[in-house]
């Protein structure tokens, strides 16, 4: 489904369109049998930071795919396997399955380096927040959803 605007966005805690409690109730606990962990916000600032992440989710996988997935192209083509900050997962039946990097691992606690010197290791994903943060999507979640709050 692509929203025409913003004020169309569902909000992340409403149960899609015909589904009950329990029907909600049931995924969750299919979820949870296989191991995922559910992460409920519990404060007012996790629940808007929740729905700035479910927005620029369906920004990158749904409205704007097509230029999202360029983006990411666009830096796997540049062949810069470690510090590209985007890789191809396999597993991808019908769609390739991406890896972006968020955070510069530089700083590890093993002490073994393992990250990249260069600044634009998580240059993929700041430039999608970007396109996110300047559509008609995302505006509204600039000051919520940053590359730095990412990090954290």
């Amino acid at each position: 489904m692509k929203y025409s605007s913003k004020d169309e966005m569902p909000p992340l805690t409403r149960p899609p369109t015909g589904a009950t409690s329990n029907d909600v109730i049931s995924t969750k606990y299919k979820l949870r049998s296989l191991g995922v962990d559910i992460l409920e916000p519990r404060s007012e600032w996790e629940h808007e930071f929740a729905e700035s992440l479910h927005a620029f989710s369906s920004f990158v996988l749904v409205d704007e795919a097509t230029k999202c997935q360029s983006i990411i192209e666009s830096y796997l083509a540049s062949g810069d396997e470690n510090c590209g900050g985007v890789g191809v997962l396999q597993g991808g039946s019908e769609h390739d399955i991406y890896r972006l990097q968020i955070k510069d691992d530089d700083n590890d606690d093993d002490g073994e380096g393992g990250g990249c010197d260069n600044p634009g290791a998580v240059a993929a994903a700041a430039e999608l927040l970007l396109a996110f943060h300047t559509s008609s999507f995302g505006s509204r979640h600039r000051k919520k959803l940053t590359v730095a709050r990412l990090q954290q």
